[in-house]
């Protein structure tokens, strides 16, 4: 009996030992199925979970431009460009071509390049703001942050391109500039009623575009320049009362579009050429006498032409103002002053 419980404990123990070989068996299996099954409910969980999907970085399509610089170094403009247009009198102290500079580099809130296409023009109407003292001008609105056609007394084209310049009774003082010839497609210059002095500059005759020119009340003085004799475009010119010298260039003869001419109150003392009878457009000629009154006198300005009346003066048949008062003529009035039908007025 002892025998048969001693089996029956062995038996009893070898059963126990394999049903827990079975139950650990079944735990681990389970365990191995159960870890993929949470990480794929994990991974399912976390592309739902709107938390996670902001986190989520997008990519711009497309990637923003690195901010430039206003110029490059290649375009920026410097002095050795201004010193192109207006020679090294730009690194004259004091100058007017150094302030226009100072101004075009440094001051200019425009910031012209190399290659901006009014840089020449901006630069030129700067000279000539400096060239006449432009701070003292009676009207200011120059120079500004504006363009160009926008200041004061310029008026362009479409195109941008300086058409005329009027500053009549505007206070101005100091020369003309040369340079003012750098602006091609001028048909006006109006500066008269202001104290501009020294001599016309001959580059003028560049302008030939020029129609109307008007310096007159002004203190020029010198020779008229035989340049202005290109200006074929040219319907009037107004040279009054300033102290011009010498003859009436023969090359006058060649502005045969010139319908008025006015040089009266000057100091000219020379005949008129035979070219002067060539312009057959000219309706009015003032070439007489002018008092002006100053402070404490009054002075008479005059011209001293000289020699006969040409009988060619019957060419000027469109005349109708022909004044010659206060000059030395001598001789006899010719008979061909009849043929000036519409003649009005002879001084």
């Amino acid at each position: 009996a002892s025998e048969e419980e001693s089996n029956g404990d062995k038996c009893g123990g070898r059963k126990r030992t394999a049903a827990i070989a079975a139950l650990f068996g079944l735990a681990v299996a389970a365990v191995a199925i159960a870890v993929p099954l949470t990480q794929r409910g994990g991974e399912s969980s976390a592309a739902s979970s709107p938390s996670t999907a902001r986190k989520t970085t997008v990519l711009p399509t497309f990637q923003p431009s690195t901010p430039q610089p206003s110029q490059s170094v290649e375009d920026a403009l410097t002095p050795k460009d201004l010193e192109g247009i207006f020679g090294d009198k730009v690194y004259e102290a004091n100058s007017s071509y150094a302030m226009a500079m100072n101004w075009i580099l440094n001051e200019d809130s425009m910031e012209l390049k190399r290659t901006s296409p009014n840089m020449v023009q901006r630069s030129v109407l700067a000279l000539l703001y400096h060239s006449t003292g432009g701070d003292g001008w009676k009207r200011t609105r120059f120079l500004t942050d504006e363009h160009e056609c926008e200041w004061y007394g310029i008026s362009c084209y479409r195109n941008d391109s300086v058409q005329s310049i009027s500053m009549s009774q505007n206070t101005m003082i100091g020369s003309i500039p040369s340079e003012l010839s750098m602006l091609p497609l001028l048909q006006k210059i109006d500066v008269s009623r202001n104290e501009i002095r020294g001599t016309m500059p001959t580059t003028i005759g560049g302008l030939t575009s020029l129609n109307d020119l008007r310096f007159d009340f002004n203190l020029f003085s010198g020779p008229l320049p035989s340049e202005i004799g290109r200006l074929v475009h040219l319907t009037t010119l107004s040279l009054s009362n300033n102290s011009f010298t010498g003859a009436i260039p023969r090359h006058f003869g060649g502005l045969t579009n010139l319908e008025k001419l006015y040089l009266t109150g000057n100091k000219l003392n020379s005949s008129l050429s035979t070219e002067f009878y060539d312009m057959a457009s000219l309706s009015e000629f003032h070439c007489g006498g002018h008092q002006v009154s100053t402070e404490d006198r009054r002075v008479f300005l005059s011209n001293r032409l000289l020699g006969t009346i040409s009988t060619l003066i019957g060419r000027l048949t469109k005349l109708e103002e022909f004044d010659i008062a206060e000059n030395d003529f001598t001789g006899l009035i010719p008979s061909e002053m009849g043929k000036l039908t519409n003649l009005v007025r002879l001084y």
